[in-house]
C-alpha cells in the first residue's frame, strides 16, 4: 500500500538559499524506496517573500509563506499545510543520505517518532564530526504525534527544536533514535560519544537507540558560516538570547530536552 509522507522543509532567504535547497530536494528525489510513497513537499519561505527556484524537481512541491521571520514560524506554516499519514523534516541546507526513508519507516515499527544522527561536514565536503543530537531534519513520525505535540513555540528563535523535544518527551511517546552501524549501544561503551549518551539520560528511557546496516549516519548535516548555530557562536547578542533560552528549558523541564 502506498503511504501518504509530509516532508517539511523551512527556508529562510539567505545567499545560498536555492543551492541548497536543490541539493535537499535531490537527495529526496534518490531515496531508494520512494515508490513505496505518495511524497508531497512543503517548502515554507518568510513572510511576503518568494521562491525564485523552480523547485519541481520532479516532486509534488507546495510553497507556503509563513506569519513571521523565524524558523519556528516557518516550521509551524508548513506544518498547517499536512495532510498525510507520515510527516519528516528537512532542514534546507541539510540532505538524506539514500537509505533514510527505507530505515526511518522500519523504525515506525517499534515508535512512533524516529530520528537520526547526522554527519556533519563543511561546505568544501570535508567531515567535521558525528553529531548525535536529534536534528529535525532526522525526524520521521505518524501525523497522530505531530498533532499531538503540536506547532513549534515562537517564543524560541535558536532552540525551538529542543523545546518541541522537551514536549515529546512529556507525552511518553516512545523514540528510535538511529546511530550508523558501528556506533556504540551499550551505555557502558558510550564514553566515546557523551552526547549519545546525553540523550539516553535526558529522556529517561523513552529513546530506543537502533544501528542501521550503513556505515554512515543517515543524515548530511552542513555546517556554514550562516547557519544558526555558527552565529549563536559567533555573536555575543545572539549566544546571550541562546542562554536565556537553556535557562527557560531547564527552569520548564528540568533538562534540555534532547
Amino acid at each position: 500500500m502506498i503511504k501518504t509522507l509530509s516532508v517539511l522543509i523551512p527556508s529562510r532567504e539567505r545567499l545560498g538559499q536555492n543551492a541548497f535547497l536543490y541539493k535537499a530536494l535531490s537527495s529526496i528525489r534518490a531515496q531508494v524506496g520512494l515508490d513505496k510513497f505518495k511524497v508531497s513537499v512543503i517548502i515554507a519561505i518568510d513572510r511576503g517573500k518568494s521562491l525564485p527556484l523552480d523547485v519541481t524537481n520532479e516532486l509534488v512541491v507546495k510553497v507556503v509563506n509563513s506569519e513571521g521571520f523565524s524558523q519556528a514560524a516557518a516550521l509551524n506554516a508548513a506544518v498547517t499545510a499536512v495532510d498525510s499519514e507520515f510527516v519528516a523534516i528537512l532542514e534546507d541546507d541539510d540532505q538524506w543520505q539514500p537509505h533514510y526513508l527505507e530505515t526511518t519507516l522500519m523504525g515506525l515499527e517499534r515508535a512512533a517518532f524516529v530520528s537520526s544522527t547526522q554527519l556533519e561536514i563543511d561546505e568544501d565536503n570535508n567531515v567535521v564530526r558525528i553529531n548525535d543530537f536529534p536534528t529535525p531534519s532526522g525526524w520521521f513520525m505518524t501525523s497522530d504525534v505531530l498533532e499531538k505535540i503540536g506547532l513549534f513555540n515562537t517564543d524560541y528563535r535558536w532552540h525551538l527544536d529542543n523545546e518541541w523535544l522537551g514536549r515529546l518527551n512529556q507525552s511518553g511517546v516512545q523514540r528510535m533514535h538511529f546511530v550508523e552501524s558501528t556506533a556504540p549501544i551499550k551505555a557502558e561503551n558510550m564514553f566515546c560519544r557523551p552526547h549519545l549518551e546525553q540523550l539516553i539520560r535526558n529522556t529517561k528511557g523513552l529513546v530506543l537507540l537502533g544501528r542501521h546496516s550503513h556505515p554512515v549516519p543517515l543524515v548530511k548535516r552542513l555546517v556554514h558560516r550562516l547557519s544558526g548555530l555558527m552565529h549563536v557562536a559567533t555573536d555575543k547578542n545572539a549566544f546571550a538570547e541562546s542562554q536565556i533560552e537553556y535557562k527557560n528549558l531547564i527552569h520548564r523541564f528540568g533538562v534540555i530536552p534532547w
